[in-house]
Formats: structure tokens, C-alpha cells, sequence
């Protein structure tokens, strides 16, 4: 995820007051533990581990569990999720099982992230309980959210080896979504795009009071939808195929990642990016690109692309 857009999105999700220091104790890590005997518990895989102080390894584990089927059997095999109280932990964790070896994502401010090798191979994700932010411990409260966005990285890899949201058919549908985006009038009825909304600075997008227009306000007068949001929320990431990819997942699985009405989730969730929706949906639910109506077999159910919007299918 974003670095940048983490923090944002964290302001909106956490609560919680005091600091934190290095440890001074040895950080061990076990098996999420659940009386159930299914993926991720069954202990075949291994795949949730809680670490030091952590009480959320099973949250993150019933997360993981709750995905479609057919995602998790794709996880099965390859995901290895930690759960870690904070960065500090972690850290003194790191530094004793990978001696000498750089830390990976040391930014206190990070809720979530998924560690890559070189070529793009993901390698495990840790999910904190606590970040740091402006010198304050916080307490992250959406702990499902995280972990079903960072999943959507693991079948973002798994589906296409090298990321599908690499591959000129995902990257096609999101600039067709992204030319849906900027075909909306903003700031008026019946598609409210950005009304009420808010940005970065907790100041409303549209003009008028409350926030509901007609027209944008200073500094996104002029703009198309999508520069909007690029200068609502600098860095936000969701802009990018990847992270399209993780947060439609997250979406799909009932567990979106923002928070609240500022969240650029919202825009997803809309409909506002049908091609690409259509895509990770059928993923993750059938294990098949999406269809045309009428192209489909009968003994498969993708999704299929919307009709009347023109998605790629190459």
C-alpha cells in the first residue's frame, strides 16, 4: 500500500493515545489458533502467524477465511500473513531471524504491508495493531479491512504471475474506467460525484454549503475527475491498477479499506469503475476473466463485463 495513502486513510480508522519503545524481550511468533480445522488454521500452511504482544492473528486469519472460495484455495499454497502489536516489534523480530538484513517498511505510520522480492514475487504481509503518527500511538481498528486489501495483492500475483494489473488487459479496462470517471459531471444530481466528499484537508470537494455544489471549488476548478482526487488525496494510490486490484478485492469481499465518507473507496464501490470491478470479481469468485453475455459456457459463471461500457477484452 501507499505510504502515504495509509496515513491518510488511518486518520479516519484509529483511536488511541501514548508511545511505544524497542522491546526488550525476545519476539516469538506462533500459529493463529481456531478451534475450526479449515484453511487458514488447519496448520498445513501455516499461513497467520501472531507475533510478540499481537492479539490479532486470529482476526487476521478469519479474514483471510472469509474470502470467496475460490480465492482462498488460490492463497492456500502461497500467502504467509504476521500478525505484530507494532513497528518495534517487528523490527526486533527482523533483526533476530534475518541478522545484518534491512528492515522491510519501517515507517511507524504504516497499518499494512506486503513485502516483494526483486522481481515482484510476494513474500509475506504484516498486519500492526498499532502505528505511530506524529509521535502519538494509535490503535488500528480495521484489521479486516487491512487484510483483505493485502490479499488482494497475493491474487493480484497468483491470478497472472507478475500481477495481472501489470498485463495490458487490466491496465486497459482501468484506463477505460478511469475515461468513464472523467465523462461524469461532478457536484450535481442524479450522480452526486463528489458531493458531500471530502478531502485530505477535511475541506469539501464541491462548492456550496455542505459540500453539494453545482461546481468545484479552489484548487480542483478545472480539473477532470481524476486529477480531483489525485489533488484530494496526494498519493493516495488507488489511482494505481495495483492497488485498484487489492481494494476492489477488498471490496468484493465485503471489507472495504477506507474510512468513511472521505475515503476515495467510495468510487469504486459506485460503480464509478465497472471494467476492472468486472475483472477482479470473476477472479476471485470463478477463477475466469470475465465473459460477454452470451460468450459464457455452461459449466462456468464469471461475471460478466458490464454492457454499454465499452471494456476491453485485450
Amino acid at each position: 500500500m501507499n505510504i502515504k495513502k495509509q496515513f491518510l486513510a488511518i486518520a479516519a480508522m484509529i483511536l488511541g493515545i501514548g508511545f511505544y519503545t524497542t522491546p526488550a524481550f525476545a519476539i516469538t511468533c506462533t500459529e493463529a489458533q481456531k478451534s475450526i480445522t479449515e484453511w487458514p488454521y488447519d496448520g498445513t500452511v501455516n499461513a497467520t502467524e501472531q507475533c510478540g504482544t499481537a492479539v490479532h492473528g486470529v482476526a487476521v486469519a478469519d479474514t483471510l477465511h472469509s474470502l470467496t472460495t475460490e480465492s482462498y484455495e488460490q492463497l492456500e499454497t502461497l500467502a504467509k500473513f504476521y500478525a505484530f502489536q507494532n513497528q518495534a516489534e517487528f523490527a526486533s523480530w527482523w533483526s533476530t531471524t534475518h541478522p545484518g538484513a534491512t528492515i522491510p517498511n519501517s515507517n511507524a505510520s504504516v497499518p499494512a504491508f506486503t513485502a516483494y522480492t526483486a522481481a515482484g514475487t510476494p513474500l509475506f504481509t504484516v498486519i500492526f495493531k498499532q502505528v505511530t503518527v506524529n509521535g502519538v500511538q494509535v490503535t488500528v481498528t480495521k484489521i479486516a479491512n487491512l487484510t483483505a486489501h493485502e490479499a488482494g495483492h497475493w491474487l493480484d500475483y497468483r491470478w497472472e504471475i507478475g500481477k495481472v494489473s501489470n498485463y495490458p488487459l487490466f491496465i486497459n479496462n482501468f484506463n477505460r474506467d478511469v475515461a468513464l470517471l472523467n465523462a461524469i459531471t461532478p457536484c450535481v444530481s442524479p450522480t452526486n460525484l463528489f458531493r458531500g466528499d471530502k478531502g485530505a484537508d477535511e475541506l469539501f470537494i464541491c462548492a456550496g454549503t455542505g459540500g453539494v455544489g453545482p461546481g468545484l471549488r479552489s484548487p480542483y476548478v478545472g480539473k477532470n475527475n481524476l486529477a480531483v482526487l489525485d489533488t484530494a488525496w496526494p498519493g493516495f494510490g488507488f489511482l494505481q491498477p495495483k492497488e485498484a486490484f487489492a481494494e476492489e478485492t477488498a471490496i468484493d469481499a465485503g471489507k472495504p479499506d477506507g474510512g468513511g465518507q472521505s475515503s476515495i473507496t467510495q468510487h469504486y464501490t459506485g460503480g464509478n469503475f465497472p471494467c476492472t470491478n468486472a475483472i477482479v470479481k470473476s477472479l476471485n469468485r470463478y477463477g475466469d476473466y470475465p465473459k460477454f453475455p452470451g460468450q459464457m459456457p455452461p459449466s462456468v459463471s464469471p461475471v460478466p463485463y458490464p454492457t454499454g461500457k465499452n471494456c476491453p477484452t485485450s
